[in-house]
């Protein structure tokens, strides 16, 4: 999405239809803005205690969220193995 800020007018459309909340408004300019990424090194990343929010290269992200999940899955089959040798 890109921002004509001399055509806009300010009617916050697009802030409504957007799916991902990643547009807003400057009332300062009376015009709407997306997230810039923080050129490249986002805050929100950087303030995410829980890892919720990542940044990366788009075919890089499907792998990272592979790999959470599969030390997630093997955590657990850990922790059922010993929940049984104690039985």
């Amino acid at each position: 999405m890109l921002v004509d800020q001399n055509a806009c007018i300010g009617c916050k459309q697009c802030m409504v239809v957007c799916p991902f909340g990643a547009v807003h408004f400057d009332s300062a300019r009376k015009a709407v803005f997306k997230c810039d990424l923080c050129d490249g090194d986002p805050e929100c990343v950087k303030w995410c205690f829980t890892g919720g929010v990542t940044f990366g290269e788009t075919a890089e992200l499907p792998a990272r969220k592979r790999h959470r999940t599969a030390r997630r899955h093997v955590k657990a089959q850990a922790s059922q193995g010993k929940g049984r040798a104690g039985a």
